[in-house]
């Protein structure tokens, strides 16, 4: 009995010790993805010669940010002026008309009015007091009378009339019939719509008149790109109109109000319109660049690549083969790709040829799941 009962109890262990061992080494653990990726990839010497892998340091540079709008070309509105009426008239004569380019006080507009005429008349009644008085010797009496004078003329100031017209009304001392309305720069009537005879109400328009050889673009910045650009960032204007010419101009003003629809907020670029190829109207494609102040950690676009939901780049490791090192990236401009985490200034990594070296290490990763 002894005997069978221990052949029994040895037959039942066999089963449980071979178990054992084959738990602990006849099957080799499975390598994870990250550890493979650790391990690096290689290519043969052929395929590292055609895929054209370079070699660079990591190193600091000022960043050239560029960002793109929509925008529409339209008037520089310093530049802008509505010549209107003062007072109660009729339209006598009519001297520019829309499309024509006017010099900074040429007449526009010949006007009649019983009100201008009415205070010339008073102006040169009190000039005349005004020689009595200075012949007299009541100071108080001549220093009101002067007081007087100054104000009728800045009253004909305010209905319209020059420095001319009122030294012409000092040196005749007779009315002028008509007053002629002046362009207040030079530039080009945009709208000229009265026509002779017209009688106009004190406040009537009669011209607009903009000078388009500076113009305004406004574009809608995405939300996204405000913080790239500044007041004086250089900006490249280009309009279907004119294919493959470029304009320039400069960045004057960031809005402070955001539209909530678009998630835009609008900027007023000055551009140069010399050669007047720019019409207000047209639409424009804006291109913003501003260099970022400090030098970042940056490398080549084309050293990132995505490998499952991460962004790493290949750095030359033992053997031969080239190691994925994952790295955090901000800003892109120009080709360069900031760096916030994952390289040091000085680190070798390759700069061309990495998408080769991705394939590989995706090949080998499939490999290691069949």
């Amino acid at each position: 009995m002894r005997t069978k009962t221990f052949v029994l109890m040895c037959c039942a262990a066999i089963p449980l010790a071979f178990e054992a061992g084959c738990g602990r080494g006849s099957v080799p653990p499975q390598e994870s993805h990250a550890e493979k990726e650790s391990a690096g990839v290689s290519l043969p010497a052929e395929a590292v010669r055609s895929s054209g892998i370079r070699l660079e340091k990591v190193g600091r540079r000022p960043l050239v940010m560029t960002v793109r709008a929509a925008g529409t070309v339209t008037l520089n509105k310093q530049k802008y002026a509505c010549v209107s009426t003062r007072f109660p008239a009729i339209v006598e004569r009519v001297d520019a008309f829309e499309g024509d380019r006017v010099r900074e006080g040429q007449g526009l507009a010949a006007l009649y009015s019983a009100d201008y005429l009415a205070t010339q008349q008073d102006l040169i009644q009190l000039l005349r007091q005004a020689d009595r008085d200075d012949r007299g010797t009541d100071a108080d009496a001549s220093a009101m009378t002067g007081r007087l004078v100054r104000s009728a003329t800045a009253k004909l100031k305010l209905m319209g009339a020059g420095d001319a017209d009122i030294q012409k009304i000092r040196e005749t001392m007779s009315p002028q019939d008509l007053l002629v309305l002046r362009a207040p720069f030079s530039g080009t009537i945009i709208s000229a719509s009265v026509p002779a005879g017209h009688q106009l109400a004190a406040g009537a328009d009669l011209f607009e008149i903009a000078d388009l050889d500076t113009l305004w673009v406004i574009a809608n910045l995405n939300e996204k790109d405000i913080s790239y650009v500044r007041p004086g960032s250089t900006a490249t204007v280009t309009v279907p109109a004119w294919p493959g010419e470029t304009f320039s101009g400069r960045l004057s003003l960031i809005g402070d109000i955001e539209d909530e629809a678009t998630r835009t907020v609008k900027t007023r670029i000055e551009i140069g319109n010399p050669q007047r190829k720019l019409k207000p109207g047209m639409y424009a494609e804006v291109t913003l660049t501003a260099p970022v102040e400090k030098q970042i950690l940056a490398v080549p676009e084309s050293a990132v690549r995505d490998v499952e939901a991460r962004q790493v780049v290949f750095q030359p490791g033992p053997n031969g083969t080239f190691v994925p090192r994952p790295v955090k990236t901000g800003r892109h401009a120009d080709g360069w790709v900031e760096i916030i985490e994952g390289l040091q200034e000085g680190d070798e990594i390759v700069t061309e040829g990495s998408f080769s070296l991705k394939a590989e290490l995706l090949k080998k990763t499939l490999e290691g799941e069949e």
